[in-house]
């Protein structure tokens, strides 16, 4: 896959979070394509931009339920989300790794999808064989398919607003060239 990508680094106490947006597309989660994925939220959705601001300057921000904390959320959406076929969204089996939707739309968890802790203000189904070594929770419903497994709770209609806006200034570099990776290999900075 050639694609151009912006990328920001924020430092967020022990964790590290690399936000890289393609640009012009979004993106979804979904191990079984090699190349990219049906679009399920566009780049404006995920930057929030301050008027004003400069060429170079974003105001990157992370919606969360309440009460999560941000160090614990491995993918957090603002609208919909889906997590594809057979994708392991899961981080260290040390710690909690939460995938979260603030937004009112469909939280979709794909056949034989492998996650932790899902938490979304909208509906949520679980497709057939999907993993969720933790709990599901929802504002709206649950749908569970064939064969889920969950290890934890399954809690539907619950509170989880006022969200939590979570935001800070990205300045990047002035315009370089296009560097263009393929995939599977890796660039030296």
């Amino acid at each position: 896959m050639n694609a151009k990508v912006r990328a920001a680094k924020k430092i967020v106490g022990r964790c590290s979070i690399v936000l890289a947006v393609p640009f012009g597309t979004g993106c979804a989660l979904d191990s079984s394509k090699t190349g990219p994925t049906e679009a399920t939220t566009t780049t404006a959705e995920a930057w929030t931009t301050n008027v004003g601001h400069t060429r170079s300057q974003h105001v990157l921000t992370i919606s969360l339920p309440v009460g999560v904390a941000l160090d614990s959320v491995v993918l957090s959406a603002r609208g919909s989300i889906r997590i594809g076929d057979g994708t392991n969204v899961k981080g260290s089996p040390d710690a909690s790794s939460k995938v979260t939707n603030t937004g009112t739309g469909h939280t979709d968890i794909g056949v034989a999808a492998a996650l932790q802790d899902v938490l979304s203000l909208g509906p949520i189904t679980l497709h057939s064989g999907a993993q969720i070594d933790g709990s599901v929770t929802s504002a709206a419903t649950v749908v569970e398919r064939a064969n889920v497994v969950v290890t934890g709770s399954i809690t539907q209609r619950a509170t989880l607003t006022p969200v939590q806006d979570i935001s800070w200034t990205v300045t990047f570099p002035a315009r370089g060239s296009d560097v263009t990776v393929d995939s599977g290999l890796t660039q030296a900075p």
